[in-house]
């Protein structure tokens, strides 16, 4: 009997899903293609949760699997789940940065993560800080070590009266990147300096 025939024959349904993950695997060379097909049908019905569970399930089979990693990373993406999705695109890459699906992620990660701070420009440039703050807080759930976000929320802070938060920000925002600044001359480590001082007053 072939393959193809053992594959569909009769047999008990647990006998027949071992089976079938078994010699798909040794058709394909992936233990967890099974799963794989059973992703594509679910996410192609927008059924998302569906989607994510047969991802879980192909890894724990292949747990640093940068194709399944990086599916389950859009998969949170298509839902709404920034910071979930990050996280298995940072998983993904650490395991294979030139894998496709990978690639595929990371581009649409860093659009979304332009998006939302090209937006939060527009709302602070109008005065709606506390929309601005929300769609850096986006940005930086896709890119967190992006440091002239952080920069660029740290300035928004401070106009909020975060003095705190501001600091954090700008104080991380050097470490990542020691030369940003605010585009028009005023240096990071002199903003924090600012923000220093005025903290040092409040506390007087």
């Amino acid at each position: 009997m072939n393959w193809f025939s053992k594959l569909f024959g009769g047999g008990k349904d647990g006998d027949q899903h071992s089976d079938m993950v078994e010699l798909l695997a040794k058709q394909t060379g992936d233990p967890a293609y099974i799963y794989r097909t059973k992703w594509i049908s679910a996410y192609g019905k927008k059924e998302y949760k569906a989607a994510l569970a047969e991802l879980d399930k192909a890894l724990t089979l292949v747990p640093k699997s940068a194709i399944y990693l990086a599916l389950r990373g859009m998969t949170h993406w298509t839902m709404g789940n920034r910071s979930a999705a990050y996280a298995d695109y940072s998983a993904a890459r650490n395991s294979n940065p030139t894998q496709k699906e990978v690639n595929d992620l990371q581009d649409i990660l860093r659009a979304d993560s332009r998006e939302c701070r090209d937006n939060a420009r527009a709302a602070a440039k109008i005065g709606k800080l506390e929309e601005a703050l929300g769609l850096l807080n986006k940005a930086l759930d896709v890119e967190p070590d992006k440091g002239q976000t952080l920069f660029f929320r740290g300035l928004l802070q401070s106009k909020a009266g975060n003095i705190s938060g501001a600091i954090a920000d700008v104080t991380r925002a050097l470490e990542l990147d020691p030369k940003c600044g605010d585009g028009e001359g005023v240096t990071g480590q002199q903003v924090l300096q600012s923000l220093r001082n005025m903290a040092s007053k409040h506390a007087a």
